[in-house]
């Protein structure tokens, strides 16, 4: 969709009550070789001064967008998530300015979700206090192993699990919900590094724990070093072995499952942003490289600060899709499935109506193949094991754009 511009999608845009707002800030003191996002590693005071500038412009260029479209009420905001890159490195007075500006300009719920990813370094319970005076009510703290040797073939700081007790521990006093994000399948890891590590996690009782697989996308360093990797790596079968192993300890631990490797302490600890996302709801990306879905058009902000800044004003973006009504559903049922871990034919025919009866067509067949199964009360859900196979499968009608976005892990 060469030449479409924000405006124009807001234009005739008819929004979900309820929203979310992604805000991208790539700054970040390292590159790990496992990290496919957008970051910027040199940075001045004057480069983090002007990137915050551009955020609060494009809140205001989406706000006035939202009123010339006369959406009375506007949509609410239920979440508002930072990420990166690690955008605490912006500092808490530029994040207080841009949470002022979006509470100052949207319609944001009183109860919203304010996620904020950070590093687990040592300065980061101090910071803790201010974070929650803003109005942060959810830290994710990017941990990934608590193995140093592991850590460093990747490129990336240790983390000591004294320094992340405290960082848990001071999140509870300032009632701060706490994620911690693990990795399981990177270059060097065995199977009870993995193990090891998660049980010393559980230990610090964080509310939340994501355990991601490792996985040597396109953009990252361990995708263009791959031919030269002389660190050994679990094979996809023995990852499929110990994620279950790792879900095991979690589950005797207390926690459970609501999204696939998401699993919460109890339901409060869920993670709003994620669940409205996967569950088809409009969102705003705000900053460079940040993707937005809007009235079944998806789309992104140019990978490049200096560019981002001056497309400002023209609301030019990058890799527009406007998904057909079939697409919508599709990715949504798609989403469902791979993320939320199940499909409700109940509540998607309620839903979509007619626009279901293909996909569902669909479904049925990859029941039939052994791809998924159907449940008696009409709940699918893929089968173990055979995730990718249906990703594949259930995509290849999809327009060619949302089936690129898609198979290089871009279900958004």
């Amino acid at each position: 969709m060469n030449g479409l511009n924000k405006y124009q999608i807001f234009k005739d845009a008819t929004l979900s009550p309820h929203w979310h707002m992604y805000v991208h800030i790539p700054f970040c003191p390292r590159k790990c070789r496992f990290c496919m996002y957008y970051t910027v590693r040199n940075f001045s005071s004057n480069t983090m001064e002007k990137l915050s500038g551009n955020l609060i412009r494009e809140i205001e260029n989406y706000a006035s967008m939202v009123e010339s479209a006369m959406m009375e009420p506007g949509p609410t905001l239920t979440s508002i998530y930072f990420g990166g890159g690690t955008p605490a490195e912006l500092g808490e007075k530029k994040i207080a300015d841009i949470l002022a500006a979006v509470r100052a300009l949207f319609s944001v719920h009183q109860n919203v979700e304010i996620s904020l990813e950070a590093f687990p370094d040592d300065d980061l319970s101090e910071r803790i206090a201010f974070f929650s005076k803003i109005g942060v009510t959810r830290l994710s703290v990017g941990v990934q192993s608590l193995d140093s040797s592991i850590l460093g073939i990747s490129k990336r700081p240790a983390v000591s699990e004294s320094n992340l007790h405290q960082i848990i521990d001071r999140s509870h006093d300032y009632g701060l919900t706490c994620n911690v994000d693990l990795m399981y399948g990177l270059p060097g890891q065995s199977e009870e590094d993995i193990l090891n590590s998660l049980r010393k996690v559980v230990s610090c009782a964080p509310d939340h724990v994501t355990n991601y697989r490792c996985v040597a996308g396109p953009y990252t360093a361990a995708f263009r070093l791959r031919d030269t990797e002389i660190y050994p790596r679990l094979t996809a079968a023995q990852c499929d072995i110990v994620r279950n192993e790792c879900a095991s300890i979690l589950d005797h631990a207390g926690y459970f499952e609501y999204a696939s490797g998401h699993f919460a302490s109890y339901e409060k600890s869920r993670c709003i942003h994620e669940l409205g996302e996967w569950s088809g709801e409009d969102f705003l990306g705000i900053g460079p490289a940040a993707m937005s879905y809007i009235n079944g058009i998806s789309y992104k902000n140019v990978p490049s600060i200096k560019s981002y800044g001056k497309w400002l004003e023209m609301g030019k973006i990058i890799d527009a899709d406007k998904l057909s009504q079939e697409d919508i559903v599709r990715r949504a049922a798609l989403l469902s499935l791979t993320k939320l871990m199940k499909l409700d034919t109940a509540s998607f025919q309620e839903r979509f109506s007619r626009h279901f009866y293909k996909v569902e067509l669909d479904l049925s067949r990859l029941a039939r193949l052994g791809v998924v199964n159907r449940s008696s009360n009409g709940v699918y859900t893929i089968i173990d094991g055979r995730v990718q196979e249906f990703i594949f499968e259930f995509s290849s009608s999809m327009s060619a754009p949302m089936k690129k976005k898609i198979m290089f892990g871009r279900i958004t």
